[in-house]
């Protein structure tokens, strides 16, 4: 029996689905990923207590978090044959700067934990340059890619809006999972991450054509939605500033729907292109017969990843005080 017809999907809407699992498992990967980035990115504020702390947070889940942007990449390589050489070639400059980054963070996450006194300001040096780097490095293939892969002035804010929000999403992890002066700082970083955030998404709406007209009406409703859940954050996070130990979860939770909305509004910018003003969905598709089985693997795989995940968050949920990376 074809996959296709088992799990009752009209051919026809096959590339569409799979231009869908691009965004969702994007969007996974942006939370997942971002929360500890900005961590990392955070961390060259504080001093070493704090600074230790504050990597004990992601420490079980840093590693695990990045493999959903493999998956990403991984439905566009064997979804999308026509169009991954091109996005590929584009993406590839800031896709190896990327990956060594990621390589240094790496490295400076483990060997951190194990330096010498004397060397161990230099691993912590590494583990923000990496996490930087890497923010900056994604916010720029966004910014190629929800451009048609043209080189624009516009381009160059995507980096800085994407540090920036995963400066937010790091710091509202942290008071989450912090306790005490930390999620005082913690509380202060997310201000200036929601202030940033705020005014250079709308430095991009403005300088960047991004809205198709198709679209249009369905873009300004989900933008005055950010705009909202965007105040309420502010307020969350100055009422937690009154009370810091009551609905500490609210600024992440409300930070999480914001990325949703945001990824959800970058989709309708390109739909229903998979390279804009290019090539659509259905042109660099896959065949039928290829896109039914890869669905059937993806149907069986994603359930399996997403309840590790959750039962992972789930075990190590709470703040973390009491436990720490080197033990």
């Amino acid at each position: 029996m074809d996959p296709s017809t088992f799990l009752m999907i009209d051919t026809a809407y096959l590339p569409y689905v799979f231009g869908f699992l691009i965004s969702l498992t994007l969007l996974i990967y942006i939370v997942l990923d971002g929360y500890d980035l900005g961590v990392g990115i955070l961390s060259i504020a504080a001093d070493e207590k704090k600074r230790d702390r504050m990597i004990d947070t992601i420490a079980p889940f840093w590693d695990a978090n990045e493999t959903w942007i493999l998956l990403a990449l991984g439905i566009i390589i064997v979804a999308f044959p026509a169009a991954q050489g091109i996005i590929f070639g584009a993406l590839y400059l800031p896709t190896a700067i990327m990956l060594i980054a990621l390589l240094f963070r790496g490295a400076a996450f483990e060997f951190r934990v194990k330096a010498a006194p004397r060397h161990k300001h230099l691993w912590d040096k590494a583990l923000f340059a990496g996490s930087l780097i890497v923010a900056l490095s994604q916010g720029w293939m966004l910014g190629l890619f929800v451009n048609g892969f043209e080189y624009t002035a516009s381009l160059w804010i995507m980096p800085l809006l994407a540090v920036a929000a995963y400066i937010l999403v790091g710091a509202c992890w942290l008071i989450m999972k912090t306790t005490g002066e930390l999620r005082r700082k913690a509380i202060s970083w997310a201000k200036t991450g929601m202030r940033l955030s705020v005014l250079l998404a709308a430095v991009t709406a403005i300088a960047t054509p991004l809205f198709p007209s198709s679209s249009i009406s369905a873009i300004s409703v989900l933008g005055g939605i950010s705009a909202v859940l965007a105040f309420a954050v502010v307020v969350s996070l100055a009422r937690l500033g009154k009370m810091p130990d009551r609905g500490v979860w609210i600024p992440f939770a409300l930070t999480v729907l914001i990325f949703i909305l945001g990824v959800a509004i970058l989709s309708l910018c390109c739909y229903p292109d998979i390279i804009r003003g290019y090539m659509t969905l259905v042109e660099g598709a896959a065949s039928t017969a290829a896109l039914s089985a890869l669905l059937l693997g993806v149907v069986i795989a994603l359930p399996l990843v997403i309840i590790y995940t959750v039962i992972a968050y789930r075990i190590f949920h709470g703040s973390n005080s009491d436990v720490h990376y080197d033990d």
